[in-house]
């Protein structure tokens, strides 16, 4: 009868044990999941900001003469074809006088954009309804002296980018774990 109570207390302390290689294994693995999910997130958010405001300059450091000779036309045919890249939903340029000239709106520019887009900020953030979230970043052309270029990123774009690379990590550490 004393090796059963014997055999019953070594079963009971491999119980213990084995929960708190359990409890250990779920620790590490939600710590190492937020940190990665932060991680990813930050990463992934500052490139899509990077790749929109090198957009941003590129329009502006490379067509100024558009906008000084008036060549409306010819900027509208260039800033269309951003708004091909992934997550770049908008583009718009304001003259030096604060004035909308060229824009990827359709059928014109929301209410939103057109209330708060004078001042010499760099990033808005922005919410414009039917639409969604956005981050909008600018450049300045020829220093802002002759307006500005504002390329508008989805927030749900990159969201969604974030979640893809979040999940395939899941789907191999659910298969692992």
């Amino acid at each position: 009868m004393g090796g059963l109570v014997e055999a019953m207390r070594i079963a009971r302390f491999y119980q213990k044990t084995l929960f708190g290689v359990f409890a250990l294994m779920g620790l590490i693995l939600v710590s190492t999941s937020i940190i990665y999910v932060h991680t990813v997130d930050r990463q992934l958010t500052d490139y899509f900001l990077n790749s929109s405001r090198a957009i941003a300059r590129a329009i502006a450091n490379s067509d100024s003469d558009l906008i000084v000779n008036q060549n409306y036309p010819a900027l509208q045919s260039v800033i269309d074809q951003y708004v091909e890249t992934p997550g770049i939903s908008y583009v718009f340029v304001v003259d030096g006088d604060g004035t909308i000239i060229a824009h990827t709106f359709v059928p014109g520019v929301p209410d939103e954009i057109a209330a708060d887009y004078k001042s010499d900020k760099d990033t808005y953030d922005r919410s414009l309804a039917g639409m969604g979230s956005f981050s909008e970043v600018t450049a300045g052309i020829i220093g802002g002296q002759a307006g500005r270029v504002h390329v508008g990123m989805d927030k749900g774009y990159f969201a969604l980018q974030v979640q893809t690379a979040i999940g395939q990590v899941g789907y191999l550490r659910t298969i692992i774990f």
